[in-house]
Formats: structure tokens, sequence, C-alpha cells
């Protein structure tokens, strides 16, 4: 008999592993569409679009549930998200898949020692 922790810990797995690949093929599949003439703004909109799509498919019987000021929020977040994602998309016209996919991963590790820097209490 297999234990449900096993199941829950081999899924919980899978699914990093799965998230992981899913990830990095976008920038693949980015440099990809760049290579063929697309543009850097026109593929993250595209992008976008398609996220979307795919989100209100998902939750669209709880849309008519948002207030004002939650969507008002989204679509602040969702702008500026837009732009971060257009200008990275941008620079992975300028290098290459794997590089673009080091820069991006490495701000998790970059942006706690920044905050850090500029929030610091000198005494």
């Amino acid at each position: 008999m297999i234990r449900r922790s096993f199941v829950k810990q081999y899924l919980a797995d899978f699914g990093l592993l799965f998230v992981g690949i899913f990830w990095g093929l976008g920038f693949v599949f980015v440099k990809i569409g760049l290579n063929t003439g697309v543009d850097p703004f026109y593929l993250s909109a595209v992008r976008f679009l398609v996220g979307g799509i795919i989100l209100y498919g998902i939750f669209f019987r709880k849309v008519g549930k948002f207030k004002k000021n939650d969507v008002l929020a989204g679509l602040i977040v969702g702008i500026f998200q837009f732009f971060g994602y257009a200008f990275q998309t941008y620079g992975a016209m300028l290098t290459t898949a794997s590089k673009n996919a080091f820069f991006t991963s490495i701000n998790v590790i970059i942006v706690p020692y920044i905050f850090w820097f500029l929030h610091k209490k000198t005494s």
C-alpha cells in the first residue's frame, strides 16, 4: 500500500519539475519567436493575451465578483508586469536564451540585497 504522504511528495516534486521545464522553455520559445522577426512588444502582448484568456477560462465564474478596486489594482500591476516582460523580451534579442534566463532568475538573489542596501538603518 502506497502511503498518502509519499504520493503527495511525488506529485509536489513532479509539479516543481514540470514548472521548471515549462518556465525554462519559455525563454527558448521567446528566442525562437524573436529570431523569426516578431517584434518583442507584440510577442509580449500576445503572450499576455493568451494568458489572460486562459485565466478567464479558469476563473470566469468569479470575474463578476471582483470589486472595482481589485480590478484597478490588477490593471496597474499588470501594466508594470507587461512592460517588465516586454523589456526582458527586448533584451532577449541581444543575448542568448540561457543568459536571459540566468539574469532573470538571479533577481531572486539580488533583489533582497538591494532592498537591504536601500533600507538599512545607519546608526
